[in-house]
């Protein structure tokens, strides 16, 4: 890699859904990646999975955590349960909420996590997707960046960085495979010239799929030439 700092690209590579639930996969993951010389990784953390699989409750997991977060890599607040309160048509647990429900929920997962002994930076709605009431309560509960599908934005200085995320989606097969036709294409025409990358990957359905494997692939293929960051890295430097 050539060392000069106007020339070095970097590489954001973060796993999306941690939580006891898919602990398996992740570790799995994550040494599927080490393997391939990525060991700067930024983890979003459910606090309590549906309301079923609060972290506090799981050692091993804990234990786990906090050894990666020794590591290096960035622990980011995903959400608070990842589950669809309102039971209408959106998926996203924070698309149809109020600014008061939005608050509490990104709240208590806060608070889950600093009693885990972790003070994460940025916080990251469950699919990306977030009315203008929970971005309010985002800023009021003290996080200094959060991300979307397509921008990652600074909160203090309101600041906005184009940086859409492409990757691994853990969904069904037919709209895997058409995510797969996506990233082979943003192979070719966007992500060679971007000065960073982002690559996310899900924990589920990582067993014999064709989609996951032709990520791990790419990545094989943009770490020969990029420097690993995490997001908060990135924004705290400007890169």
């Amino acid at each position: 890699m050539d060392n000069n700092p106007k020339k070095i690209k970097f590489l954001i590579v973060s796993i999306h859904d941690i939580c006891p639930l898919y602990f398996r996969e992740t570790k799995e993951i994550i040494s599927i990646l080490n393997n391939i010389g990525i060991k700067k990784i930024c983890l979003k953390v459910i606090p309590n999975y549906l309301g079923e699989w609060n972290i506090l409750n799981y050692r091993k997991f804990l234990k786990w955590l906090l050894e990666e977060k020794e590591k290096g890599n960035e622990i980011i607040q995903h959400g608070y349960t990842h589950k669809n309160w309102k039971k209408l048509k959106s998926p996203s647990e924070f698309s149809q909420l109020n600014y008061e429900e939005a608050k509490n929920f990104i709240q208590e997962g806060k608070e889950i996590l600093e009693k885990a002994g972790i003070n994460c930076k940025g916080f990251t709605s469950p699919t990306w997707k977030q009315n203008e009431e929970t971005i309010r309560a985002i800023i009021d509960c003290g996080f200094d960046y959060f991300t979307t599908l397509l921008w990652i934005r600074k909160i203090r200085s309101n600041e906005k960085k184009f940086l859409p995320a492409f990757g691994f989606h853990g969904i069904c097969s037919s709209l895997e495979y058409g995510a797969m036709t996506g990233n082979a294409i943003a192979m070719k025409t966007l992500l060679p010239f971007q000065n960073c990358n982002r690559i996310v990957l899900h924990p589920q359905n990582i067993y014999e799929n064709k989609a996951f494997l032709f990520v791990i692939n790419m990545l094989k293929k943009l770490i020969r030439k990029r420097k690993l960051i995490t997001y908060f890295e990135l924004i705290e430097n400007k890169r």
